[in-house]
C-alpha cells in the first residue's frame, strides 16, 4: 500500500455533518447516502460558494470523520471545504489541528474505491505499521476531482 507522510498546519473548514454508526457497517451505507443528499439538495454547492478556500487544501472538498465515540461506536461525518474566514452561521465550522498525516491515494469510482481503501487502511495499514492514529484527530478524505 503506497502512502506518504506529510506535515499540515492547522486549518478551518465549513460544511455540514451527520452522526454515523459503525455498528454492522452502517456508516458504509449512511455516508454515500449523505453525499447523495448534499449533492441532490445542492447544499454542497452552497458550502463551496461560501468557503474561501485556504493555504492548506485550497478549494478541494473534504469528507471527514470527527469526534469518534468508541463506547457508542459512532462518529460525526463532515462534508465541507477549507475556509480562511469565519463568517457563515449557516454551516458547521470545525478546526483541524496541525499534525502529521499519512496520505493514501484512491483511484476509481469514488464510493467503491474509497470504501475499499478505508478497509485496507484500517484492516491492514494500522495493524502492520509503526504508525498510530493520533488521539482526537479526524480522518480526512480530500477530493481533487468531483
Amino acid at each position: 500500500m503506497d502512502f506518504i507522510i506529510i506535515e499540515r498546519p492547522s486549518f478551518s473548514v465549513i460544511g455540514t455533518q451527520i452522526r454515523a454508526s459503525l455498528v454492522d457497517g452502517a456508516n458504509m451505507r449512511e455516508i454515500p447516502k449523505f453525499w447523495d443528499s448534499v449533492m441532490a439538495d445542492r447544499s454542497f454547492f452552497e458550502i463551496e460558494k461560501a468557503a474561501t478556500g485556504g493555504p492548506v487544501l485550497g478549494k478541494k472538498s473534504i469528507g471527514g470523520c470527527f469526534d469518534f465515540d468508541n463506547e457508542k461506536q459512532e462518529f460525526i461525518y463532515f462534508i465541507g471545504f477549507e475556509t480562511s474566514i469565519d463568517f457563515s452561521t449557516e454551516f458547521v465550522h470545525r478546526k483541524v489541528l496541525a499534525n502529521q498525516w499519512a496520505v493514501f491515494t484512491s483511484v476509481g469510482p469514488v464510493s467503491d474505491a474509497l470504501q475499499n481503501l478505508w478497509q485496507e487502511v484500517m484492516g491492514s495499514f494500522f495493524q502492520t505499521s509503526e504508525w498510530q492514529h493520533a488521539p482526537n484527530s479526524p480522518e480526512l478524505e480530500v477530493y481533487s476531482v468531483r
